[in-house]
């Protein structure tokens, strides 16, 4: 992942491309940033927040990534009432329990849909930065870094 978006720094890639490698959160300052400031000072956050995270990710240890995988499971699996009632898509039938869980380098989204009997079909995960998939405990699949 740090190649390609070194790449892109380089190149002077556009607020478009940079927000590839962005997660939920640095998008949403973006568009805070868009709507405080106007369009012009996008591109220069999106740029300052694409170089931070540029400089995070060359820190990053495998080690470390391995070890917030581990807390979030554990959080996750300790506590299974913690799960939210939702919809699968707003105005949906189909009724589904999701939660979701952060550390520094790990967003693991479970999302469980409910068949008619009430109970469970299956059962997903996601993360963010991530750029490959693993198997996890429960029949889960997440994206971790590696």
């Amino acid at each position: 992942m740090t190649k390609p978006q070194q790449s892109d720094l380089a190149r002077g890639a556009d607020s478009k491309a940079l927000a590839r490698y962005f997660n939920v959160k640095e998008l949403k300052h973006g568009l805070k940033v868009r709507r405080e400031s106007g369009a012009e000072r996008v591109y220069e956050e999106d740029k300052k927040t694409a170089n931070e995270l540029l400089t995070w990710l060359t820190k990053i240890k495998a080690e470390s990534v391995l070890k917030d995988l581990d807390d979030i499971l554990e959080a996750h699996f300790d506590a299974p009432e913690h799960m939210r009632d939702a919809r699968l898509i707003p105005g949906s039938d189909v009724k589904v329990k999701w939660c979701e869980h952060w550390s520094e380098y790990v967003l693991l989204a479970c999302q469980r849909e409910l068949n008619e009997a009430g109970g469970f079909r299956h059962f997903e995960a996601d993360s963010w930065h991530g750029v490959s998939r693993a198997r996890i405990p429960g029949g889960a699949v997440s994206r971790i870094l590696c």
